[in-house]
């Protein structure tokens, strides 16, 4: 996510678990501070086998109106100038509350 103070782990060592360090970093902030992300899960894999999962939620994320026009692209940005993304063809579910979908 891009902002002011940019992305900041709950503690820059913490990796998950710290008893299974394999299920990765993650991220909490209930203030949802500086663009509206309340937690994010880095999981570690192979290509295909790695994950991110964001919850944003808020006036600071700019989710277009729904329902949405598959295919579906959602990008993350961190304040460093990584990217990642994922296109979403077929959705699980789309009308005016929600969008959920499995990655294509």
């Amino acid at each position: 996510m891009r902002g002011a103070g940019g992305l900041a782990f709950v503690h820059p060592y913490q990796c998950g678990d710290m008893a299974s360090p394999a299920r990765g970093p993650s991220y909490n902030d209930r203030a949802r501070t500086p663009d509206g992300i309340r937690t994010l899960r880095l999981r570690p894999g192979a290509d295909g086998a790695a994950s991110i999962q964001a919850r944003p939620s808020g006036s600071n994320i700019g989710i277009p109106t729904l329902p949405l026009v598959p295919p579906v692209r959602v990008q993350l940005l961190s304040s460093d100038g990584n990217c990642w993304d994922v296109v979403y063809g077929m959705p699980v579910a789309n009308d005016a509350q929600r969008f959920r979908a499995l990655a294509d």
